[in-house]
């Protein structure tokens, strides 16, 4: 037998009858025993499936009504002055282009920057960077951590990506696709590392560095080798 609800209405039906067929003092324990517990075994499973159903229903309408509150929440804090959308800043390193020009031969990177701090305003910026204009940054926001009263308080500034042993001992090998499109990766980890810290994050040459075309190059005093990039690479791309 299929366990569905029309043929638990017949046995239920069937067992009706045979009740009623018996004499009054006839216990219903006399009735088919394995028939009986076929209708129980069935009555048992739709009242679970129903219970489930049941349950489904309950839950689906305690979404409903979250989401409506949620909606409400959502609406009258989008409505209030009091709401504030979180600020963020995304910066990404990419698109290594080789120039030749009059003063040799060098990387440059775009340098993608989406804000919404008001710092940022638009928010939307694209410029054009040497490596060693990251350098410079680097260089001048040390500077100024030096100088500041509160020196302790605006955090390590990350290192730079310096040259690897190829780019340092093999002519030219700092022009290849694999070390400029690793280096923009770099970059891109080392300027993000900076924004983290509010007082890199808002000072004025980092700002300039990310949204003016132009961006002045002081070089740092410091000359390094390859493999770190504390203060400078030997690069002076």
């Amino acid at each position: 037998m299929g366990d569905n609800k029309e043929d638990i209405i017949k046995l239920n039906d069937r067992k009706d009858t045979q009740i009623k067929e018996q004499p009054l003092n006839t216990e219903v324990s006399k009735l088919d025993p394995l028939e009986v517990n076929e209708i129980e075994r069935k009555e048992k499973k739709i009242n679970e499936i129903e219970s489930d159903e049941y349950e489904k229903q309950l839950k689906e309408e305690e979404e409903f009504r979250k989401k409506r509150k949620c909606d409400t929440v959502l609406s009258e804090a989008v409505n209030s002055t009091e709401y504030n959308q979180p600020e963020y800043i995304e910066v990404t390193v990419s698109s290594p282009e080789l120039v030749v020009d009059s003063t040799g031969k060098y990387t440059v990177y775009t340098v993608t920057t989406r804000s919404s701090h008001q710092e940022y305003a638009p928010g939307n910026y694209s410029v054009k960077r040497r490596y060693s204009q990251f350098q410079s940054l680097r260089s001048q926001l040390k500077t100024i951590q030096k100088q500041s009263p509160q020196a302790n308080d605006w955090g390590k500034i990350p290192k730079l990506p310096g040259d690897t042993f190829k780019s340092y001992y093999i002519p030219g090998y700092r022009f290849k696709p694999e070390f400029t499109e690793q280096r923009a990766k770099d970059l891109t980890r080392f300027i993000n590392n900076l924004l983290k810290h509010p007082s890199y994050l808002f000072n004025e040459v980092t700002i300039n560095f990310l949204t003016k075309p132009d961006f002045e190059i002081i070089k740092p005093k410091t000359q390094i080798v390859w493999g770190n990039g504390d203060e400078s690479s030997s690069s002076s791309e």
